[in-house]
């Protein structure tokens, strides 16, 4: 069985004879990345199928423009003559083998028709109740926030709550808000012959736009509903694509609505292939400095964070502010030297709390 990590890669910019053409790849990746840096660096670079299916699933943007790019992926992904068939049942996958049911999910095609039926379940109303959760992160206790939900019996009246909030927010409209809005549908214990409502999708709206979303299914737990796959969902956070910074650079870290935008300085990058190489640090919202992977998102003190830092991710402008001072030192002592940032990050690692005078500790040499 041909591995999907394994498949041909999609060629460069200046490269038109492989998978994709240049425009093709260009045009990808105009529509899902916002960062400019990112995407001059990425136009010249080798991207296999799985960190393209990733960089759609995962940018927020709207899913209508993810089915389009994923139906029209999936026109001209490479079909293997030994890979298993979508309709092939769960218990003949699992015969299949896990690689094989791994590489049809990768595929395009099944994500296209994961995102068609998610949609289809968001026009779909018959019976059901759909609850709008409003969400927020606080800045001053650094976590997710959430109002108790409000009740429609289609989403279309959410939507038209949701640009109500909007407009009459205004200008004071919070660039760390989003909406989280569950669909519940009515289900007869086959057993018990209890009625009750199941929660069936979870979808994320960015203002009007709604951009993830989880399918659910129950557990053998009574009420508990976990998602079948995160892939559309928070797996984004976890985008592994290579970056155009080396150590020393402070860059821009932008993760709103979940997270507030915040900049942070580079220890590591590494071989900028694998999803660890590129270590950060940047200042917490409690004074303390937190200290993890990039690619990761592993720089919030908070887990609900759908969005990757790399789709924005940008050299912060300078000069930088006053309280960013510190960031500028620890590029001095860098000095775009790795192993200086390896030093520094040996360093801070073993300690349990990263304070401003534990940073100038550590850069004592």
């Amino acid at each position: 069985m041909k591995q999907f990590l394994d498949e041909p890669k999609i060629n460069g910019a200046n490269d038109t004879g492989g998978w994709l053409t240049g425009q093709e790849k260009s045009d990808v990746l105009r529509a899902f990345l916002p960062s400019d840096a990112m995407r001059r660096h990425l136009a010249g670079v080798s991207l296999t199928k799985k960190q393209i299916s990733g960089l759609i699933c995962g940018a927020p943007v709207p899913l209508t423009d993810k089915l389009h790019w994923m139906k029209y992926l999936a026109a001209k992904e490479n079909l293997f003559s030994d890979r298993p068939s979508e309709s092939l049942s769960l218990r003949e996958q699992s015969a299949a083998g896990s690689a094989a049911r791994q590489t049809v999910e990768a595929s395009f095609s099944y994500q296209a028709k994961q995102i068609k039926l998610g949609l289809e379940e968001l026009e779909m109303g018959t019976e059901a109740v759909f609850l709008l959760i409003e969400a927020w992160h606080d800045e001053e206790l650094d976590d997710r926030k959430i109002s108790a939900g409000t009740p429609f019996f289609n989403a279309d009246d959410a939507l038209e709550y949701i640009r109500y909030d909007m407009d009459s927010a205004g200008d004071d409209y919070s660039n760390l808000c989003w909406y989280e809005l569950q669909k519940w549908k009515p289900s007869t214990d086959p057993v018990s012959g209890k009625a009750s409502y199941v929660h069936g999708y979870t979808y994320y709206f960015l203002k009007d736009r709604a951009c993830f979303f989880e399918k659910l299914e129950e557990t053998r737990e009574p009420y508990l509903f976990l998602p079948e796959s995160r892939r559309y969902s928070e797996d984004g956070q976890h985008l592994n694509l290579p970056v155009p910074f080396c150590a020393g650079d402070i860059v821009r870290v932008d993760c709103r609505p979940f997270q507030p935008e915040r900049p942070a300085v580079l220890l590591e990058v590494g071989d900028n292939t694998d999803c660890c190489c590129v270590q950060a640090l940047c200042r917490g919202q409690n004074g303390t400095w937190m200290l993890g992977a990039l690619k990761h998102g592993n720089l919030f003190s908070n887990v609900t964070c759908f969005l990757s830092p790399l789709y924005r991710l940008e050299v912060c402008p300078k000069p930088l502010p006053e309280s960013d001072h510190l960031l500028q030192n620890i590029q001095d002592f860098i000095a775009g030297d790795e192993k200086r940032g390896r030093l520094l990050w040996e360093r801070l690692r073993r300690l349990d709390t990263r304070t401003d005078s534990e940073i100038w500790l550590a850069l004592a040499d």
